[in-house]
């Protein structure tokens, strides 16, 4: 995955070629003929066009980054909808398409992609006064290079040799007509300076950061299906061959050999008679253990850091354990900032085409937001006192104010 090199610089000539402008005099502008640069019809995302599936494969193997995403995505959420007692408007968010999905499963799917690829895509079908939603998976689409459609394909490894699998469907706000229904695509994305076709998770910065995470995770699990074999020197005395030694240390890598090349043998022949002749291993014996941890905990913190998120909400663990005071105080700083923000970048966005093509009322949508931590966890329970308990304790402090009176 080459992450440096994002093929939707709007420097790069197949950005502009559709509508290139010149200025022939300080009175006349025209528009020069549209001359179709790009061999392709799409435009890449990513180097090798495969920046989304590079991305989506980081998302499965890091540990504490995918961590982030789901809880990202489950705090986004909420706990449902608000819709003020608005009988249409609940019964559409039950059902918004027929795959009988509700809003929120729709949703929790535009977040997820949303947060993990800086884009989403959302089919809007009409079908009368009517609309349903329908999520496209955003590793399989890629804006045409009209940049008026999308080209939604299974396997984008195999796009040119199956191009008959390919299916391609307007950008909103243009429709057509397609199976009987008129159809679009809403394309979501972040949007990203240079970036102009497709939107930039916020986090890339982070994307070594989540390939350092992984790669520590997989050395360590070399190590231990290794029984933590150190790297070392095996000397073989006697006339082996070319074939035979081959074979030997093909047999040891296949052995003993992991991730980082943990475990990694090099062999030696020797003859017979030659000084020190004699068979025997060498240990290279490694210390760098609390670099490596090192660099896994320096990796997570990056990770919350780039994602402009918090441990404490992340499912990471400090020394001081899971404080719900904390959990609940950077909760309230997530909702005011991250968790709100991007709501009302999805939500506004679907209250729009709900409002725009059919009949119903969305005004009063809204995502109900509740703290994970309750103000009653708050509460210590040894703080307590019943109703007896107070009227004594005040009776008792009376007391003491009239006895300070009288030595006074």
């Amino acid at each position: 995955m080459e992450n440096s090199q994002l093929d939707n610089n709007p420097t790069n000539i197949e950005s502009f070629s559709s509508s290139v402008i010149t200025t022939s005099s300080a009175s006349t502008i025209k528009e020069e003929s549209k001359v179709d640069h790009n061999p392709r019809d799409y435009v890449a995302f990513g180097n090798d066009n495969l920046f989304p599936q590079g991305l989506a494969i980081l998302n499965r193997r890091a540990v504490t980054h995918r961590s982030i995403l789901e809880n990202k995505t489950t705090y986004s959420l909420g706990r449902g909808f608000i819709t003020e007692g608005n009988a249409e408007l609940e019964s559409f968010i039950k059902k918004v398409n027929n795959n009988r999905e509700s809003l929120r499963k729709v949703l929790k799917k535009i977040f997820k992609d949303w947060y993990s690829f800086g884009n989403a895509y959302l089919e809007v079908v009409i079908a009368g006064n009517s609309v349903q939603f329908y999520h496209h998976d955003a590793t399989k689409v890629r804006i045409h290079k009209n940049r008026t459609h999308v080209i939604i394909h299974p396997d984008w490894r195999q796009y040119e040799g199956k191009k008959k699998y390919a299916k391609v469907l307007p950008l909103y706000p243009e429709f057509e007509e397609i199976d009987g229904y008129k159809r679009a695509i809403f394309h979501f994305k972040q949007y990203e300076p240079e970036f102009c076709d497709y939107g930039i998770p916020s986090w890339v910065a982070a994307l070594d950061a989540a390939g350092i995470a992984y790669k520590t995770n997989r050395w360590n699990l070399s190590r231990l299906e290794n029984g933590f074999s150190v790297s070392g020197v095996l000397e073989v005395v006697g006339d082996i061959g070319v074939d035979k030694a081959d074979k030997l240390k093909k047999d040891l890598k296949a052995r003993h050999q992991g991730e980082e090349n943990a475990g990694d043998i090099l062999l030696i022949t020797k003859q017979f008679g030659e000084a020190g002749a004699g068979t025997s291993f060498t240990p290279l014996i490694q210390t760098s253990d609390g670099e490596w941890i090192n660099l896994h905990e320096q990796s997570e913190s990056e990770l919350v850091v780039a994602h402009n998120w918090f441990r404490s909400l992340s499912g990471i663990s400090d020394s001081t354990g899971f404080d719900t005071k904390r959990i609940r105080n950077e909760y309230q700083v997530a909702k005011n900032t991250v968790i709100g923000e991007n709501q009302d970048a999805i939500l506004s966005e679907i209250k729009y085409l709900i409002e725009e093509h059919s009949n119903i009322d969305s005004n009063a949508l809204e995502f109900r937001n509740e703290s994970p931590v309750s103000l009653i966890d708050l509460i210590d329970v040894n703080s307590i006192v019943t109703v007896d308990e107070a009227r004594e304790n005040s009776l008792g402090l009376a007391k003491y104010h009239d006895a300070k009176r009288v030595l006074n």
